[in-house]
């Protein structure tokens, strides 16, 4: 990945190349920490938003456009466990549909994923046909414990190959490397 390096060894990495932001926690020990984690990382989402003009990489007629949930970033959160009794109805999604957190992996409890009105599982926050796709909490099965981390790894995967990158210009001040 392209890094921007200033003068004084400071790296940065472009948002044009960046296609996932993750965020490791032991336990989430309350709603409102699960909420707060949410709006950080949909605020890092919003960056790419920012971006004009960008090229995608290998296609020369696409641009980006910030509405597109395969154009922005996908975030996402793993913790050890939900340390409190999760109800979804008490997440606040407040932040643009484009830039909510797509997933979040308890390794203990289960997994908050966005499925389709249909029931079928999806990785983005928003959908052509459907518009806003809420969370919903899906709980580690005690017999089948490995059926929450397909799911997670599933989703990760094609977030990953279906997310677009764009070329990255150099900015004055910074060397780019690569």
């Amino acid at each position: 990945m392209p890094t921007l390096e200033s003068d004084y060894g400071q790296r940065f990495f472009p948002v044009e190349a960046v296609v996932g932001v993750g965020e490791v926690k032991s336990k989430i020990t309350c709603i409102s920490k699960l909420n707060e984690y949410l709006e950080k990382l949909s605020s890092v989402a919003s960056i790419k938003n920012k971006i004009h003009d960008a090229v995608k990489v290998n296609e020369l007629n696409y641009k980006f456009c910030p509405i597109d949930p395969k154009d922005g970033i996908f975030t996402f959160i793993v913790c050890a466990e939900f340390d409190f009794n999760l109800s979804t109805d008490k997440i606040v999604e407040n932040h643009a549909v484009m830039n909510r957190v797509n997933c979040v992996l308890s390794v203990k409890d289960g997994i908050l994923c966005r499925k389709s009105p249909q029931g079928e599982l999806y990785p983005f926050p928003v959908h052509p046909e459907f518009n806003d796709i809420s969370l919903h909490y899906i709980r580690a099965d005690s017999n089948e414990m490995k059926s929450h981390f397909q799911i997670f790894t599933s989703l990760i995967r094609l977030m990953a190959e279906t997310t677009h990158v764009y070329k990255v210009e150099s900015r004055g001040g910074y060397s780019c490397c690569v």
